[in-house]
């Protein structure tokens, strides 16, 4: 269709027309400028303009007409219809000139091209005034040219000229009062008619194409244009036609189709991206898989020079237009290039791009058409291929493999890689000069292996047969090599050979490693018979071993049995010896509270210091025994150090005093004041150290210093020091000093007393909280001993970690509390410690009267010894809490003298709710009693003669018990209510004999 026709294209559809004619298109910036011109149109305005084709009406015309004749171009456009208008004097002064407008229709309608036609008329007799009836003498020239025709509005024909009967082969006289419309194919009356059937004074021309068929069968076709004759009234009268022959227009149209066709086939067949440059308008054109080979739409991307500008990869840009220059100006025959694009996803695309340009008749290239194959996978192949190919190489170097490849004929070699030349100990062109030959190769061959190497060689060349073989060679600097060749024969079609090829290897490691394992697998035969003897051998120390099991087994069960037996017989004896202790050193304690001459006094004193030195091997037996069982853990709670500090310094310092030496301790750093740590454990090895400080110690003074050091994740390192002016340690005893029963010699432990087992506990428990314990000292020079351990800074806060009794919140009082004991002592004494305390004390002697009291009386709290003759504590215990109602809730205390690991749990596990060891703790005792029965409100005051709960002298260590232990329950019993326990216990024993 001429309105996507190319310039050229349209220049050659129109030179064929009679008239003069061009067409002018509107450009993107909204000007027009002309694009094709036949002959007769720039015969016309070549002389007065120049040339008209790639100019634009302001380049031409004066500013006046310039305009005016765009605007009518414009109109044009937006009309959709032809317009007609007369031109005085453009070409002589006596002449008009008739210009036709049509415009160029695109197949979806739009129109951005128009043509005209000019048709010179003379001034006196304009076309429309002509009388069309006249002679065809007095019709001019210029009118012959055309076919002209007149008919009514209902088509009856009323003139033709005699062009028009020549053109259609037809006499006047049969056209002449026939209607037109019925001599013209049917397919085209109804178009005909509706062109016509619009005209209006307004609009007057009608245009349209009809198609005729000839005599001969030749097909014509006519471009007609209809003028409308209307009277004054607005009737219309008559139509004036004229018509021009525009088969050859139609002709080209059709060859411009079918050739536009066979291009589009041709490109989707192709798959090419199709650009189209002209240079004469500065148009440039991609076709839909130029820009889908991109990744765009048809319509993404304008048809400019500048995206092909923004497509190209920048680095080829520059590479682009030079290709274009050089091939326009002729400095390279042909435009081929492969140019790197960017994809619309980001991508590169390689782009093979191929062109051809157009030159006019002076040589300047006009037009440049160019076809794009998107190359990419080609490239990725190629990419892969290559690296490919280098892996192949660097793989065939690594297994040392060679390519060669010879002329049978001429006996030379023809190409052969680095690693043939290596293996002969020579570069390549080294090899192609010095061997070069079968014959030379044959000279390198191992004399032992020549003879068979020749053999295989003329054998398979004969043949033309593949051969494999292996043979040794030497090497340009005498190395003897295994080498493995691999080739075959290509023979001519006479069956001759003529060429070889094939593969050398290096294969002297292999050999080698191979000849390496031969000899390791005969050491290996002989290992093996070694083997097989070593297996008799262990077969038969694993018989002696499986009996040694058995015996192992059995000794295991034995020792399992005896450790068992151990723990058992700890806990009785625990059990036993704790029992009376308690109630001797209670007993004794309120014996001490009573009026006693000096030597009753000093005999009570000596008793009860008796007492709790036993107590005291006791509890080191006990923790030594749980350390050593690995049943020993650390329980870390926040605390005050100086309070720990303080309350081994309050214990001690009445043997310190008595002795005459000084005890102190220093004021711990401001940042060591509270930490987190097992406060018990620690009060324990200072208890240790300090209280061998006094005792070897016996004149001057012990003291106690501590300071504080940082670690990293947040804890810090407590270092502590004790140190004495005593008698010394000699280096010989120092090695040992911190292993069990063991002192600095024997004399010690029978002046000063003790197990031995105190520094051995302090090492343990120093190591269970990450840290290390040592001494300095020397005979007579006093000693250091020094410990750390690992914990965490705490915030201040009020101390409730049992180091005295000024902080405990008493029990309430009132409480009416189930004694479960069978030790009339102990009986006793627990009894007074109750009553001291404001509660109502009932005494059972074993579990079933427990069981029987609770069910009849609704007690407040229950202390249950755990060992009792009929029924323990632990059974009694599950049995109150089987039973219905609140009495199986009521709290249950166990006191036991077994202080064994694990035993805590057992009890709990029974449904007891907590656990005081014997001897009783009164600081522990109440702290229990508070936390399951509730404390006294703060500031009740205690009854006339009871010591209030902040009187309460400080506790001893749980590891160590003292005096204070007792004292907290006894500090105000007179001699009256001794006397009254002692005759009550009297009483009992009394009747107990006279009931045996």
């Amino acid at each position: 269709m001429l309105a996507e026709a190319t310039a050229t294209e349209l220049t050659a559809a129109i030179e064929s027309l009679g008239v003069a004619t061009f067409v002018v298109e509107a450009q993107p910036d909204g000007h027009f400028r002309y694009i094709a011109a036949n002959r007769l149109e720039l015969e016309i305005c070549g002389a007065r303009y120049g040339h008209i084709v790639g100019r634009r009406p302001e380049e031409l015309f004066a500013p006046e007409e310039a305009q005016r004749f765009i605007a009518e171009y414009r109109e044009c456009l937006k009309s959709r219809h032809a317009i007609e208008r007369d031109l005085a004097g453009l070409v002589a002064d006596d002449m008009i000139t008739r210009t036709t407008l049509t415009p160029l229709l695109a197949a979806d309608g739009s129109a951005r091209r128009v043509m005209g036609m000019h048709r010179m008329v003379t001034v006196a007799a304009p076309l429309e005034r002509i009388d069309l009836n006249a002679s065809a003498s007095r019709v001019s020239a210029e009118d012959q040219m055309e076919l002209a025709m007149r008919f009514l509005p209902d088509t009856t024909v009323t003139y033709v000229n005699d062009r028009y009967c020549r053109y259609f082969g037809k006499p006047r006289e049969a056209l002449i009062g026939k209607r037109f419309i019925d001599y013209i194919a049917q397919d085209q009356r109804a178009h005909v008619l509706r062109e016509i059937g619009v005209v209006t004074p307004a609009r007057p021309l009608a245009e349209y194409m009809l198609r005729s068929v000839f005599r001969d069968g030749r097909v014509g076709w006519q471009l007609w244009r209809d003028r409308g004759i209307f009277n004054d009234a607005g009737q219309l009268l008559e139509f004036r036609s004229v018509g021009v022959d525009v088969t050859r227009v139609k002709e080209l149209e059709d060859e411009l189709r079918k050739s536009e066709e066979r291009f589009s086939l041709a490109v989707q067949g192709s798959n090419d991206g199709i650009w189209d440059w002209n240079f004469v308008t500065g148009e440039i054109w991609f076709s839909p898989r130029w820009k889908e080979m991109l990744g765009y739409g048809p319509d993404e991307l304008p048809d400019n020079l500048e995206t092909w500008h923004s497509v190209l990869h920048p680095g080829d840009a520059q590479v682009a237009l030079k290709l274009v220059a050089d091939y326009n100006a002729g400095r390279t025959e042909r435009f081929l290039a492969t140019l790197r694009h960017r994809h619309k996803d980001g991508s590169t695309r390689y782009i093979l791009s191929r062109a051809i340009n157009k030159r006019d008749a002076t040589g300047r290239v006009t037009r440049i058409v160019g076809a794009n194959t998107d190359i990419t996978e080609i490239k990725q192949r190629e990419q892969e291929l290559t690296d490919l190919q280098k892996l192949l190489s660097r793989g065939a170097q690594l297994a040392k493999l060679g390519y060669w490849a010879w002329d049978e004929a001429d006996d030379r070699c023809l190409y052969c890689t680095d690693e043939v030349a290596r293996l002969h100990g020579l570069t390549v062109e080294e090899y192609y000069n010095v061997v070069g030959t079968n014959v030379n190769v044959a000279q390198r061959v191992h004399p032992e292996d020549r003879q068979r190497y020749v053999d295989v060689i003329n054998s398979s060349r004969a043949a033309c047969r593949p051969y494999d073989m292996e043979f040794r060679l030497y090497r340009r600097d005498g190395e003897l090599v295994y080498a493995r060749e691999v080739g075959e024969f290509i023979p001519d079609e006479n069956g001759r050979a003529v060429r070889s090829v094939g593969i050398t290897q290096d294969v002297t490691a292999f050999r080698l490693q191979q000849e390496a394992m031969r000899a390791e697998e005969a050491r290996l035969q002989d290992y093996v018979i070694e083997l097989e003897q070593a297996k008799s051998r262990l077969e038969s120390q694993g018989k002696e071993l499986a009996s040694l099991a058995e015996d192992l087994a059995l000794a295991k069960t034995k020792a399992e049995a005896a450790s068992r037996s151990k723990s058992e017989f700890l806990a009785m004896m625990s059990h036993e010896i704790r029992t009376p202790m308690n109630g001797l050193i209670g007993m004794t304690g309120l014996l001490l509270d009573t009026d006693l001459t000096d030597e009753q006094s000093h005999y009570a004193q000596t008793v009860r210091e008796s007492a709790e030195a036993l107590l005291s091997i006791i509890n080191d037996i006990l923790d030594f025994s749980k350390l050593e069982a690995g049943r020993m853990r650390i329980d870390p709670v926040d605390f005050e150090l100086d309070r720990v500090i303080d309350s081994v310094v309050t214990l001690l310092s009445p043997r310190a005093a008595a002795k005459g030496i000084a005890l102190k301790a220093q004021p711990s750093p401001k940042e060591a004041q509270w930490l987190r740590g097992d406060a018990g454990r620690l009060r324990q090895i200072f208890f240790n150290l300090v209280g061998n400080a006094v005792k070897f110690t016996e004149k001057g003074s012990v003291t106690i210093a501590t300071r504080l050091q940082r670690l990293d994740g947040g804890d810090v390192e407590l270092y502590a020091e004790v140190i004495d002016t005593g008698i010394g340690i000699p280096d010989a005893a120092q090695a040992n000093l911190f292993t069990r029963f063991t002192q600095a010699d024997s004399s010690t432990s029978r002046k000063y007393g003790g197990t031995g087992l105190g520094l051995a506990i302090c090492k343990q428990l120093v190591d269970l909280m990450g840290g290390e314990i040592g001494l300095d000292s020397g005979s007579d020079k006093g000693s250091r001993f020094w410990f750390t351990v690992r914990c965490q800074t705490a915030k201040p806060q009020r101390s409730a970690d049992g180091l005295g009794l000024a902080d405990l919140q008493r029990p309430r009082r009132g409480l009416r509390i189930l004694v479960a004991e069978d030790n009339q002592v102990n009986q006793l004494l627990v009894s007074a410690l109750l009553r001291r305390l404001g509660c109502q004390v009932d005494l059972v002697c074993n579990g079933l009267e427990a069981i029987s009291a609770v069910q009849r009386i609704p007690y407040d709290l229950i202390l249950m010894d755990v060992q009792m003759p009929e029924m323990d504590g632990i059974a009694a215990s599950q049995a109150i809490r089987r039973l219905p109602g609140d009495v199986r809730r009521i709290p249950i205390i166990a006191l036991t003298a077994n202080a064994m690991a694990g035993q805590r749990e057992e009890y709990i596990e029974a449904g007891m709710d907590d656990y005081v060891s014997k001897p009783i703790d009164m600081a522990q005792l109440m702290g229990a009693m508070t936390r399951l029965c509730g404390g006294e409100e703060s500031g009740e005051a205690a009854p006339d003669g009871e010591t209030p709960a902040d009187a309460t002298p400080p506790a001893a260590s749980p590891a160590a018990a003292s005096p204070a232990a007792v004292d907290a329950g006894a500090a105000d019993t007179g001699s009256e209510e001794l006397s009254a326990l002692i005759d009550e216990i009297d009483q009992q024993k009394s009747a107990q004999a006279k009931s045996a």
